[in-house]
């Protein structure tokens, strides 16, 4: 048997010699003297010809030197058959003599119903060559292929009277052809179970491929097949394959590709020329790429917007930083102003001016980290309530107007509902910071010119806009907007004071009130911001939170005795100052604990002043503890955490009350008139 692991080339060199050698001794058979060629295309031999074994047969020792079978037969005995007979079956010749069956026993099982039903039924009434290959089984059991070959023999009257022929062990080729057969198969196999294609091709056209590249195309195979793949290549990336087949490239390239049912996809083509049979073939491995083109496209994306976020947080950290220095510095710098001596009324009235607007712009910075905070940590709670929209349009033009008329910019607003109709159901504070945010947006970028703001009614929603004659926004800049830190992106030139969260707190406020927002702008000409809400005007229903007294301004019918809990000096300082003038007597408290203890120890005190974050005991907890015992005095819950819910905590725990700091004196004055005036 030949190696399994010789190359096919070498495998078909042995099969050509073997058969060589076989044909050879078959022509033999075709000796003018012994076999004739009838015009029926018959073989035959004629009987004075042919020579038995008690004649001196001039092939006698031809046919002992072989290793082949010759052999002569009737239809009922074995005349003749050669030595070689004893090498293949390991009988003798003798033997074979003396029991024929030794001839039909031998075939292998599953080949005798073939064989037998040729001697039985044919071999003797056809007058034709016999060329046919079959197992028989040796006497040491062992099995061996042989091919055989007969003529008829006939009688003057042309009866076929015997029989003559060659049998050949042809077990090496039958094994050399299965091993080569096994390889061919194996190779097919490796080849069609890869995932990507294989195309071996002349020119482009294809020569032979396997199904994973009929799959990715989404053919049968046969349809491929001397093909023309130019025909399936994208008509703007014809030319790069066409360059790399007349350059013989070997490095990968990609191009797109076009399947069956016209679906275009990004394929990879990788090939290499090799020679057969004198002409030049090239093989290329084809694969489909277009998932791993869109993750590197993604991945380029991501990379992309990730640096993008970067460099934004880059530039808002130091415009954060700019926008908190700033005004710290006019706090701090007009505050040490403040300290020399002989100024006169009007330079201290600008100075203490300078340092409110100051103020005002830090609280503003901090107020827009702390509402992006909010939302990023999803603690944003909506709270629907009745919200007249004209009156809240009213607010924020007499809020801007001053501002508006200082820098000569003409700001006006517009209403279209009337009376109830007017009263729809949303959340009045995120509402109020949506409008703030636009008309100030407006304000800062517009230089001379008008502001107009209002809303239109539809049949489900309400339409709002803040139009303004600014600076407009370039049109790759008009979705960018939206995104957290980006005002701190746009060139110096358009830079204005600010930390860029305005526009992204908007957009997110308005998302949750369940409207959208859009902008219309054209550079140089100004812009128009619309936002839509939704038009519900169903009434909620009437809640009390706390004990509230109708308000009522004037000054409180005796002086109020004050307990201050505050752990911070300052903060402490400040509301005591705030509110002497309305006290007779203030007491003072750094934890809840204490509060605690001085409310029973002091059943008259009108009014407490309670922060809400202390050690010990926090303002919760302390203010739940005082109402066991006293269910009258007026706590008003003060906290810097600004977070939306805190009112809602400090009623539930029992205040009457609750405000932000940093206090302002309107906000005091306000709860004085509110719960001690009348």
């Amino acid at each position: 048997m030949g190696d399994i692991n010789k190359s096919k080339e070498e495998f078909i060199k042995e099969l050509q010699e073997l058969r060589l050698k076989y044909d050879s001794l078959s022509a033999l058979m075709n000796a003018e003297k012994g076999f004739h060629l009838s015009n029926q295309n018959e073989y035959f031999i004629k009987e004075d010809i042919l020579v038995t074994e008690e004649i001196n047969n001039p092939f006698g020792k031809l046919f002992e030197n072989i290793d082949e079978v010759f052999w002569i037969r009737t239809d009922d005995k074995m005349i003749y058959v050669s030595p070689a007979f004893e090498k293949i079956w390991g009988y003798s010749s003798q033997a074979l003599y003396e029991n024929p069956k030794i001839f039909t026993d031998s075939i292998h099982p599953e080949d005798k119903l073939f064989v037998l039903n040729i001697f039985e039924t044919k071999y003797f009434q056809e007058k034709t060559l016999f060329d046919y290959e079959y197992r028989v089984i040796k006497e040491d059991k062992k099995i061996r292929w042989i091919n055989a070959k007969s003529l008829p023999v006939f009688d003057n009257n042309g009866k076929v009277i015997k029989r003559v022929g060659i049998i050949k062990d042809i077990t090496e080729i039958k094994l050399t052809e299965e091993a080569l057969s096994k390889s061919e198969e194996r190779n097919r196999l490796l080849t069609d179970v890869t995932i990507e294609g294989i195309l071996i091709h002349k020119n482009a056209v294809s020569i032979d491929l396997n199904q994973s590249l009929a799959r990715i195309f989404g053919y049968e195979k046969e349809e491929l097949l001397n093909k023309d793949f130019m025909e399936l290549i994208h008509e703007d990336d014809k030319f790069i394959v066409r360059e790399n087949i007349d350059n013989e490239i070997t490095q990968p390239y990609q191009i797109r590709a076009i399947k069956k049912s016209g679906e275009i996809f990004f394929a990879e083509i990788e090939s290499k020329n090799f020679n057969y049979k004198d002409e030049k073939w090239r093989v290329s491995a084809i694969r489909d790429v277009t998932d791993r083109r869109k993750a590197e496209q993604e991945l380029i994306r991501a990379k992309t917007r990730a640096e993008e976020s970067d460099r934004l947080k880059s530039a808002f950290l130091a415009n954060l930083s700019h926008e908190i220095r700033t005004p710290m510095n006019g706090i701090l710098g007009f505050a040490e102003l403040l300290k020399e001596l002989n100024l006169t009324g009007d330079e201290q009235e600008k100075y203490i001016e300078v340092i409110l607007k100051s103020g005002n712009r830090m609280l503003n910075i901090i107020n827009d980290i702390v509402d992006i905070s909010k939302i990023d940590s999803g603690i944003v709670d909506v709270k629907i309530e009745d919200v007249d929209i004209n009156k809240q349009l009213e607010y924020v033009y007499t809020f801007f107007k001053p501002v508006a008329e200082e820098k000569e910019i003409e700001l006006s607003f517009k209403t279209v509902l009337q009376n109830k109709k007017a009263v729809i159901k949303t959340d009045k504070e995120k509402l109020i910071a949506i409008l703030s945010n636009l008309v100030k947006n407006a304000v800062k970028y517009t230089d001379k010119g008008s502001i107009d703001f209002g809303y239109a009614a539809k049949e489900n929603f309400i339409e709002f806009f803040v139009k303004d004659t600014g600076i407009g926004i370039p049109k790759d800049r008009q979705k960018a907007i939206f995104e957290r830190f980006v005002q701190a992106d746009i060139l110096d030139r358009m830079a204005k004071q600010g930390a860029g969260l305005g526009l992204s707190i908007t957009k997110s406020y308005v998302g949750m009130l369940g409207g959208e927002i859009r902008v219309e702008s054209e550079e140089g000409k100004g812009s128009v911001f619309y936002f839509t809400i939704p038009y519900n005007t169903n009434q909620p229903k009437e809640k009390i939170n706390g004990k509230h007294l109708s308000l009522k301004k004037g000054i409180p019918a005796k002086k109020l005795k004050l307990l201050i809990v505050e752990d911070d000096e300052t903060s402490d300082l400040l509301i005591n100052i705030k509110l002497a003038k309305y006290c007779g007597e203030i007491l003072h408290t750094n934890n809840g604990k204490n509060a605690v203890n001085i409310c029973q120890s002091n059943p008259d005190i009108d009014l407490v002043m309670m922060d809400i974050k202390m050690p010990v005991m926090d303002g919760y907890e302390a203010t739940r503890q005082i109402r066991k015992f006293n269910r009258d005095v007026i706590i008003i819950a003060q906290t810097a955490h600004g977070l939306t819910g805190d009112k809602e905590k400090a009623i539930e725990a029992g205040c009457n009350d609750h405000i932000s700091k940093p206090i302002k004196n309107g906000n005091l004055t306000e709860i004085i008139n509110k719960f001690f005036t009348g």
